[in-house]
């Protein structure tokens, strides 16, 4: 009894401490996702979830290229909104803040039982925390963030077993159908788990790593879920599959440019000083597993290949927490670590401020934070400092604002109460979440015309090339009929018309069968920010 007495004694002020960081970060990342609200992904994939309520048949009546796990993730989410009578942004944004707390909790739990959690300080619970919930900042709620928190449990459990520590059967169970549900939102993340799997061999063995079941039920989910696909989604695989095969798969960025994007150079550069920090304590679990899983998420991330900064914040993420658990194996001085989040704070800040060049800018503002905080500390080894300033950096680029018409977004919500709205261009970023900001309704069956552009795309990457040509004009003919088919039926009260600076929308404004589509709406505002070339057309019949 004394002993317990005692222990509870010891443990109090740790667990205060706690519970008063995550309190403090969970209050910052509540505000942070009230003022920057839902990706313009996000803001569709509800739409979409919307118009499925109402009857639609996803695939046929409303096209979106991600597969059915997309539509699913946030259907439950929308379908409560609808039952209580609340917005789908706030119950979905309430799943999000749910799944951090239960990926945190069963990561914890496992954590615990394997005797793990008493080598986790408040760095690394604070590094944590952030990279989960601070970090994705407009990405919040997208699927590559839900996508990691259903993997983390895993990731704990794989260094639960490097430590050749007792597993519950249970917990290779729950983990399992997290790690599944992963690879389920989106496939290349199972490289996660492929990362992880040699380096656990090393630690216990290849026959002990095959007798790990959460890989098996991992591998029963994936298979449920094609099952399911072929059965539940026919027109899925008879419409959108082979488009995306033929279309979307294909138009990546070079391998290059993924490599030196400011994602990966993030990772990089805290992957190093993970290293640097950690010295002859990285193999240990609570920082290899991380870090590898995070190097199997660059790996998804260059297998997508699109370049998207949201696709690489898994791999951020995850070496930012692999640093966190190394800078706990040496703790430092309170004033160290609140100069470290000094540091990272500032440098966010810096970020958004320039708000141009983000790269460059990015590096500078922390190479300038590490050089503050080298002057102001006397230290010679400030790697701890490289993490937090590329940290707060990455910070920065997420926060960064998106495609904002504040003027156009004003004028529509002018013209009355759930104005129909559809959109003549190829980004699906305008209309999305504006249109649902100002209460309206998408009155088209797509996004945007990210087809059609995207087989322009394919066309001027290879120049010359007849058969080519010919077959990406099917597409481009296709996304046209619809937008033509969307305005003449539904008949949209405003249309939302930009970029006006580009090839793409020179050649669909003046096609014939979108001219006439589009003969009845006037010029109702152009948008006044030259960064962003667009206006906002009102049928001329609501015109006053």
């Amino acid at each position: 009894m004394a002993i317990s007495a005692s222990f509870a004694r010891s443990a109090a002020p740790r667990l205060t401490g706690a519970v008063a960081l995550a309190t403090a970060i969970a209050l910052a990342a509540i505000g942070l996702q009230v003022h920057y609200g839902l990706l313009g992904d996000v803001s569709w994939l509800i739409t979409v979830d919307e118009k499925w309520l109402d009857g639609a048949t996803p695939y046929r009546d409303v096209i979106e290229i991600n597969p059915p796990a997309s539509l699913l993730l946030y259907w439950p989410a929308v379908a409560l909104a609808r039952l209580i009578g609340v917005a789908p942004e706030f119950t979905v944004a309430a799943f999000g803040f749910l799944a951090i707390a239960a990926s945190v909790g069963a990561s914890a739990a496992i954590l615990v039982k394997a005797g793990l959690a008493a080598r986790v300080g408040p760095v690394g619970l604070g590094l944590t925390l952030a990279a989960l919930a601070i970090l994705p900042g407009q990405s919040f709620d997208e699927r590559d963030q839900l996508a990691l928190l259903f993997g983390l449990p895993f990731l704990a459990l794989a260094a639960a077993r490097a430590s050749q520590q007792p597993v519950d059967a249970w917990m290779a169970l729950v983990v399992g159908l997290g790690a599944g549900a992963m690879a389920v939102v989106k496939p290349p993340y199972a490289l996660v788990a492929i990362a992880v799997a040699p380096y656990l061999a090393r630690r216990i063995g290849v026959r002990a790593l095959f007798g790990c079941a959460e890989f098996y039920v991992a591998g029963a989910v994936g298979l449920a879920y094609v099952t399911l696909i072929g059965r539940a989604f026919p027109d899925y695989v008879a419409t959108v599959l082979p488009l995306g095969v033929e279309l979307y798969a294909p138009i990546r960025e070079p391998l290059l440019a993924l490599l030196t994007g400011p994602g990966v150079l993030m990772v990089f550069v805290i992957g190093v000083a993970t290293a640097r920090i950690a010295e002859r304590d990285l193999a240990a679990p609570l920082v290899a597993v991380p870090a590898l899983a995070a190097l199997g998420a660059v790996g998804a991330f260059l297998v997508q290949g699109k370049g998207w900064l949201y696709q690489i914040y898994p791999a951020i993420a995850l070496m930012s927490v692999a640093a966190g658990f190394a800078l706990d194996l040496r703790p430092a001085p309170p004033l160290r670590a609140a100069l470290g989040a000094l540091a990272a704070i500032v440098t966010a800040l810096a970020v958004l401020w320039l708000a141009r060049w983000p790269l460059p800018i990015a590096f500078a503002a922390a190479a300038g934070a590490y050089a503050l905080a080298r002057a102001l500390t006397g230290q010679e080894r400030l790697e701890a400092m490289g993490v937090a300033a590329a940290f707060g950096a990455a910070c920065g680029l997420f926060a960064m604002d998106g495609i904002r018409t504040p003027a156009l977004q004003q004028a529509l919500a002018s013209l009355g109460p759930h104005p129909s709205v559809a959109a003549i261009s190829e980004s699906l970023a305008f209309g999305h979440p504006m249109v649902r900001a100002v209460g309206g309704v998408w009155a088209q069956s797509v996004p945007s015309l990210w087809v059609a552009a995207a087989a322009r795309r394919m066309i001027d990457e290879h120049p010359g090339d007849a058969a080519i040509a010919a077959h990406m004009q099917r597409f481009i003919e296709a996304d046209r009929d619809r937008l033509a088919a969307d305005l003449t039926i539904n008949r949209p009260d405003a249309l939302l018309v930009g970029r006006l600076d580009t090839r793409f929308h020179q050649w669909i404004w003046s096609d014939p069968k979108i001219a006439a589509a589009r003969a009845d709406y006037r010029l109702f505002l152009k948008n006044p920010d030259p960064g962003f070339p667009a206006a906002l057309y009102v049928r001329k019949d609501l015109m006053k």
